[in-house]
């Protein structure tokens, strides 16, 4: 896995660089990191792109060529394939949580005791999930834990204009659909299918 990601140009043929900041300019353009992994089935994952810009899951070709592209420079014997996107192939798209200052959210909701929240890690929540756990666990149990809880509360970290603000409602939708999602694949008996399990 990359640490970090590489501009994408799309079909306009400009790029732009991405930064950890939630400047407006940058929230239309694409980014690439490298990740690969094999799934339960055996079958290559490849991955995967950033870009900030509300809950479109259309499909955008030239991101993929440009996912296949670096993979290629990791694993050279991919150059050799023909990557036919077309063709009958699983693409997952996802959307990943983001907070503007770039620290995840992880600690009880405000007048709400008996409802934790971890969300907020976009791009780093393999590396920050035993962290995460670790503080979860602590928070839940009561103890003070190694790590200050203060830097990933909710409270008194955003303006009042945050609960208001487009982004409060974009959090607050993917947390919905998260939930909403979740909620019916345990209906539906198929919790397991997104992960391959099934």
């Amino acid at each position: 896995m990359e640490l970090g990601y590489v501009d994408h140009q799309g079909d306009n043929s400009h790029s732009i660089h991405l930064s950890s900041t939630s400047n407006k300019d940058e929230h239309d353009a694409a980014s690439i990191s490298m990740t690969a992994t094999l799934n339960t089935k055996g079958h290559l994952v490849l991955g995967s792109s950033r870009e900030f810009k509300g809950f479109s899951r259309e499909v955008d070709k030239s991101i993929l060529k440009s996912i296949w592209d670096r993979a290629g420079e990791f694993f050279p014997a991919i150059n050799n394939v023909h990557l036919d996107i077309d063709e009958d192939k699983e693409i997952r798209i996802g959307h990943r949580p983001y907070m503007p200052d770039g620290k995840p959210v992880i600690g009880f909701v405000p007048d709400m005791s008996n409802v934790l929240i971890a969300t907020g890690h976009e791009g780093s929540g393999l590396a920050l999930a035993l962290g995460t756990a670790e503080m979860v666990t602590d928070m839940i149990l009561g103890d003070p834990g190694r790590v200050d809880f203060t830097p990933f509360s909710i409270e008194n970290r955003f303006s009042v204009f945050f609960w208001i603000s487009p982004f409060s409602l974009e959090f607050m939708a993917t947390l919905h659909a998260a939930y909403q999602f979740i909620a019916q694949s345990i209906l539906d008996g198929n919790w397991n299918a997104p992960f391959g399990n099934s």
